[in-house]
């Protein structure tokens, strides 16, 4: 299905994006931080509003993500297409599976790729289906490839109904009717779920753990320098465990890591117009001029002094 074809509506909204910088994920009840990992990018967008429930197509660009869900919600996403590399959580999606989640959980994305997704978020939250749960974190559930694909059929016919009948979808009971199809569906792919192996999801809520710790933690270290054995430190766990996680929920080393987001610290301060590139530089812990702008090139496709032009 291409995004760009849906004709908006009241219930049907469509978003488009050409600029990393300028690109907003339209989640509603969903806690939404990225860090994209390529020099441009484009994306699209569409939202269909259900009673209760809101339904997301969203076409990216990699990126790591991070996201928390509002309380009093449930969360239900799957790919619509296969063969893309990402990784859920620290797990690589290998087989057929879909994301739950209940309100206050989290999850960690890493899309290599730009990828090709949909989420429903239900709003009061969905109790009494027997869908399985897991305080404060996402369950990877595997289901089988027939199901998967039920579900991606359902989500585009759902979004094609009500771009090519405005009036039928705005008739009473068109828009439940959708939710109920796609509840169902939800219900039959959860039936007989196949989990992944347990000792994966107890070593991922561990590194879950450790890399939003990171997070928390360079959170207050916007605008200055990251390092290693500070943060292993803070957090009380060893640089190794810190490099083993990363590697796990985010696909680099932390090094690579912590690099990337002075990266992106520097820019975001160049952007807001800031005075001088050598001093956001040198205050991020870039010591090296030269080797900084041709880090800062290689990620942005543009040099430091071009950024801050474009800011002014």
């Amino acid at each position: 299905m291409h995004i760009s074809s849906l004709k908006p509506s009241s219930a049907l909204k469509r978003f488009g994006y050409t600029d990393l910088d300028e690109f907003r994920q339209a989640f509603r009840l969903v806690d939404v931080q990225f860090t994209p990992m390529c020099r441009t990018g484009s994306a699209e967008q569409a939202i269909l509003l259900l009673p209760g429930c809101e339904l997301y197509l969203l076409r990216t660009f990699p990126r790591l993500l991070d996201a928390s869900l509002a309380d009093g919600c449930t969360y239900v996403g799957v790919t619509m297409a296969d063969n893309v590399p990402l990784r859920f959580n620290g797990l690589e999606k290998d087989r057929p599976a879909m994301s739950l989640g209940y309100g206050g959980a989290g999850y960690k994305f890493l899309e290599s790729q730009g990828s090709f997704t949909a989420a429903a978020i239900f709003n009061p939250e969905i109790r009494g289906r027997g869908w399985p749960s897991r305080d404060k974190v996402f369950l990877a559930c595997a289901i089988s490839a027939e199901a998967e694909q039920r579900i991606r059929d359902i989500i585009c016919a759902a979004f094609k109904f009500a771009s090519d009948a405005p009036a039928d979808a705005a008739a009473a009971g068109a828009l439940e009717g959708v939710k109920e199809t796609i509840l169902a569906a939800i219900d039959s792919a959860l039936a007989d779920p196949l989990p992944f192996e347990q000792y994966k999801i107890g070593t991922s809520r561990r590194y879950f753990d450790i890399v939003q710790k990171i997070e928390n933690a360079l959170v207050d270290r916007f605008g200055g320098p990251i390092y290693s054995a500070a943060l292993a430190s803070e957090i009380g766990v060893s640089v190794r465990t810190m490099h083993n996680a990363m590697r796990q929920f985010r696909g680099m080393s932390l090094h690579r890591y912590l690099r990337m987001k002075r990266l992106w610290s520097v820019r975001r301060q160049l952007l807001a117009g800031a005075h001088k590139v050598s001093a956001c530089a040198l205050a991020n812990g870039f010591w090296h001029l030269g080797e900084f702008a041709q880090f800062y090139t290689a990620q942005f496709g543009e040099t430091p002094s071009q950024t801050l032009a474009r800011a002014r």
